[in-house]
């Protein structure tokens, strides 16, 4: 997460203008009880993804998902609307 905001890893461009919203510690309050309640639930390795994924990092817009489906996420490429959204939402 801190590699990919604002691009600080230079690897993904398409992250320049996301950022973290929230303190480490407000995320570890967060992210702990969802990461043991899914691990005792379905029993596979949980990740952190944006629900809106031309959101920033914060935690009104994250939830915890399979690895796997977030794999599958991760080939869905913008289209022309969302987009228009995350330039618009970026000004």
């Amino acid at each position: 997460m801190n590699c990919r905001a604002l691009n600080r890893g230079k690897y993904w461009p398409t992250y320049a203008y996301v950022e973290i919203r929230m303190t480490r510690e407000d995320f570890i309050n967060w992210a702990l009880p969802y990461y043991e309640e899914f691990m005792a639930k379905f029993k596979q390795t949980p990740v952190v993804d944006r629900i809106d994924s031309t959101g920033h990092y914060e935690l009104k817009n994250l939830q915890i998902i399979s690895k796997s489906e977030n794999t599958k996420r991760m080939h869905t490429f913008f289209t022309p609307q969302s987009l228009a959204k995350f330039i618009v939402n970026q000004c």
